[in-house]
């Protein structure tokens, strides 16, 4: 992966990836891990002057990126896109399963939006992100664990499809296990998927990996 200057990063995914951002304000990145990659990306690399947008909506499942798909992705034109998708999925396969999209469903959705996505630019930099759980003692534990099955199923179809289409894989599960180890589940998240501040400031560490070597060797 490489990072050309003057390139239009694009954030996509659900409420993780939204975390406030104002809707009134289109160059907005919200308060989580987006705004947090960008401002280290564009501190270390500032003569590469790069560009930011993210594009997540809270509550967003795989179905509701493909409607808004064309819109908030390809007429953006991202030269890199990270995706982070599937907890939302993983939730209404649990609770209503006769409303949810297989596990096939699911994987079929995601190649298409990211079919469509290298169809309208095949030099595309792609960055999937794993969807993931952060159990706790609280009173979240119990549905969390309940989700840890359906979970695994659509982060596999994450990871295959990423090989699949030569993308860059984070597999923040295993990362928040490791975490989890040294502090409490809670200073990760206060309800098992929404990261607190120190959580998204992991998700951008792993993002920063990735996108800082690719800017390294863009230069």
């Amino acid at each position: 992966m490489t990072i050309k200057d003057g390139a239009l990063i694009l954030f996509q995914g659900d409420s993780i990836t939204d975390c406030g951002r104002d809707r009134d304000d289109s160059n907005s990145l919200g308060d989580g891990y987006a705004a947090m990659t960008a401002g280290a990306l564009s501190a270390l690399f500032p003569g590469k002057r790069l560009r930011f947008l993210n594009r997540g909506i809270s509550g967003n499942r795989v179905t509701e990126l493909e409607a808004r798909w064309r819109e908030d992705t390809l007429a953006l034109d991202p030269d890199v896109l990270t995706l982070l998708i599937g907890i939302n999925d993983t939730h209404l396969a649990c609770a209503d399963p006769e409303h949810a999209q297989t596990v096939e469903e699911f994987g079929v959705s995601l190649r298409g939006i990211l079919t469509a996505a290298r169809e309208r630019n095949p030099g595309l930099e792609l960055v999937l992100l794993e969807p993931f759980l952060i159990h706790s003692d609280n009173e979240y534990a119990q549905w969390s664990a309940d989700w840890d099955d359906a979970l695994a199923e659509r982060s596999g179809v994450c990871e295959r499809t990423a090989r699949a289409f030569g993308a860059a894989y984070l597999p923040l599960q295993g990362v928040f296990l490791s975490k989890s180890q040294k502090r409490p589940p809670e200073h990760w998240s206060e309800d098992s998927v929404h990261p607190t501040v120190a959580g998204h400031r992991v998700i951008a560490a792993e993002l920063l990996r990735c996108l800082g070597g690719a800017c390294v060797s863009g230069e």
